[in-house]
């Protein structure tokens, strides 16, 4: 059981769930309007599920590559435990579409049941083809990231049509202009991290044949391009925080000024001198620190 949650990195759930609150509770303000209390704990269920499932097909297609390369006694454990994972995914997946299911039969958009049957498939594929190719694997995951708004978002929709609830999703969220921002920060805060990831995992990956970009170009170049591609976002998240001093919310500014930009900086400077794993291992763990302050902002937008 312990193995199983480790697998459904419970952890991450634990923030996909926190995130999924604060967005009902802040930047989503007609979220229960049609929908009942249930269809909301129905669809964050679902969406948990999904997740989870995508966790333990990652893991499964990561021990079918170890058993290419391990002795019998490991290879043996591979397999059983791969057996468990398999059939611990198809239930935690069709539980996730019955949930959807049931949510629309309440009272929501039959094209919800649509979008997270095909965020499911997205997510096998790119567990066991589009995680190997440099660049694709880490915008995918970073698209994860942002994945669980967007699906709230979807079950708001009053449009049955798959083409109509995809055309006045793309309205509400680039009207929702908290929203599009949140979004835009998370999946380039979480695409940097992945990058630093793969400087972390490059001997692993080499080993389990992914060609990930410290792998094509070198982890020095790559290390480069985050520092550019950091330095970047943190001029945005600088120009964010006086945008908020000027519309009369210091206290978005200084929130921003000390949970945000201190640290953000901090991991700039550690990032340009990183050169061990060690170093790139911390790196990741601060901006998941970061990206968890970057979300509890959310709160200052409660109408």
């Amino acid at each position: 059981m312990v193995s199983l949650l480790k697998r459904m990195r419970y952890e991450n759930l634990m923030m996909v769930l926190f995130t999924l609150v604060l967005t009902q509770y802040t930047i989503s303000t007609t979220l229960l309007d049609g929908r009942s209390k249930m269809q909301v704990i129905i669809v964050a269920i679902a969406i948990l599920c999904m997740l989870a499932g995508s966790s333990i097909i990652n893991d499964i297609f990561k021990l079918h590559t170890d058993c290419n390369s391990a002795s019998n006694m490991r290879m043996i454990d591979a397999i059983v435990s791969t057996k468990n994972s398999s059939l611990f995914y198809c239930i935690v997946t069709t539980f996730a579409a019955l949930c959807a299911s049931y949510a629309v039969y309440l009272n929501g958009p039959e094209a919800y049941v649509f979008f997270l049957t095909s965020a499911m498939i997205l997510l096998y594929l790119y567990a066991k083809y589009l995680k190997r190719i440099a660049i694709v694997g880490n915008i995918f995951v970073a698209l994860i990231t942002v994945l669980p708004i967007g699906l709230v978002f979807i079950f708001q929709l009053d449009n049955s049509s798959i083409s109509d609830s995809f055309r006045d999703f793309l309205i509400r969220f680039l009207v929702n202009t908290p929203n599009a921002t949140f979004c835009i920060l998370a999946f380039y805060m979480t695409l940097i991290r992945e990058l630093i990831q793969d400087m972390k995992d490059i001997n692993n990956d080499h080993a389990l044949g992914i060609k990930t970009l410290p792998i094509l170009i070198g982890t020095s170049r790559t290390k480069y391009l985050v520092v550019l591609l950091s330095a970047f976002l943190f001029v945005v998240i600088q120009i964010l925080a006086k945008m908020a001093l000027s519309v009369n919310m210091p206290y978005v500014f200084w929130y921003t000024t000390f949970c945000i930009s201190t640290p953000f900086a901090w991991f700039l400077y550690k990032l340009y001198h990183s050169k061990k794993t060690k170093d790139f291992k911390f790196l990741s763990q601060l901006l998941k620190y970061i990206l968890f302050f970057g979300i509890l902002s959310m709160l200052f937008l409660k109408p």
